[in-house]
């Protein structure tokens, strides 16, 4: 959620984390690239963003995915 006081650089990474969270989804996409595509220089810069926005790493954010999908598959 947006807030009014949120700053243009606060907002500009919330931004480009839930791009982020959207590309790691997708397993044939390396970490790396992904943090290129949402203009993170390095990729231990996504990963320290990644952290402190969600508390999970992109590669066990990544894990998790799975988790939740094998819990759906195993609700039907």
């Amino acid at each position: 959620m947006l807030h009014e006081t949120a700053t243009l650089s606060g907002l500009l990474n919330e931004v480009r984390l839930r791009y982020a969270t959207e590309l790691l989804a997708d397993r044939h996409i390396k970490i790396i690239d992904i943090a290129v595509a949402t203009g993170f220089e390095h990729p231990t810069h996504l990963t320290r963003a990644f952290r402190r926005h969600t508390g999970l790493s992109p590669r066990a954010y990544r894990r998790s995915l799975d988790t939740n999908e094998a819990q759906k598959a195993a609700a039907i």
